[in-house]
């Protein structure tokens, strides 16, 4: 994640290595094999698309195509591998570990709110990832009487106050985020005719069903559209990711 902090995503790879050079101190041995490992570009900041190493560990992606994907300013994973010494001859593996766990920081802040220092997963948040697009009408802003604008950012201002009340109103853990937004064309003096949101919803995955928009509803928000003039589409960028199989303990 974008400053999250320097203990964000390497905290499990350090952990995993401290735990095998104590192992390696004390002279233990291990009943199965241990191996730590490093997965590059699970939250696609910079590369499309995102969960690239360990696709590439499943088989969901081959490793030609992560080694092609591309950063927004055109660099390739294979290509910056290569430029920073990080590129390996080894193949992926062929097989799959029996059991991952890892050591992470928490994302979120209960644990300092509750002054607790350590604590265990009991969920995962199913996200899913979406584009909306507001088309309105743009036109002159200093002519154009505010009764007669199809003005297509206050109805994203809007909108993006509805999805946030409706995950609220659906309690923790549900969380709704815009975390893009651009208007076009984007003067000071013109009324906007389109806008873009970018929007990330997490939910239990248990609770969680495929499809509808937003997902903390089950149904998109009603009214903007008719109150300002403006045609809304919901454009699904990542489908959420739903549990297949009970965690331990379950």
């Amino acid at each position: 994640m974008i400053d999250a902090g320097s203990l964000d995503g390497c905290y499990g790879v350090l952990a995993g290595v401290e735990l095998l050079q104590t192992l390696h101190e004390r002279g233990l041995q291990p009943v199965t094999a241990i191996e730590v490992i490093a997965f590059s570009n699970e939250e696609g900041v910079r590369f499309t698309p995102d969960l690239l190493g360990s696709r590439v560990m499943v088989k969901d992606i081959s490793l030609h195509d992560a080694l092609a994907a591309e950063s927004r300013s055109g660099e390739r994973v294979g290509s910056e591998l290569l430029r920073i010494g990080y590129a390996g001859e080894a193949d992926p593996w062929q097989h799959l570990p029996g059991n991952f766990i890892e050591l992470h920081i928490e994302q979120g802040p209960l644990l300092e709110a509750t002054e607790n220092r350590i604590g265990i997963v009991e969920g995962v948040q199913g996200h899913s990832w979406w584009q909306v697009e507001v088309q309105g009408h743009a036109n002159h802003a200093g002519t154009t009487p505010m009764h007669l604008r199809r003005d297509a950012g206050q109805a994203a201002m809007r909108l993006a106050q509805e999805l946030s009340g409706s995950a609220a109103a659906e309690g923790v853990p549900n969380v709704a985020t815009v975390g893009s937004f651009s208007l076009e064309p984007g003067a000071i003096n013109v009324v906007p005719g389109l806008a873009v949101l970018a929007s990330i919803f997490a939910m239990p995955m248990r609770s969680a069903a495929p499809g509808g928009y937003p997902p903390a509803s089950g149904r998109a928000p009603a009214g903007t559209g008719r109150l300002y003039g403006v045609a809304t589409q919901y454009l699904p960028r990542r489908a959420g990711v739903f549990l297949r199989h009970p965690l331990p303990g379950d």
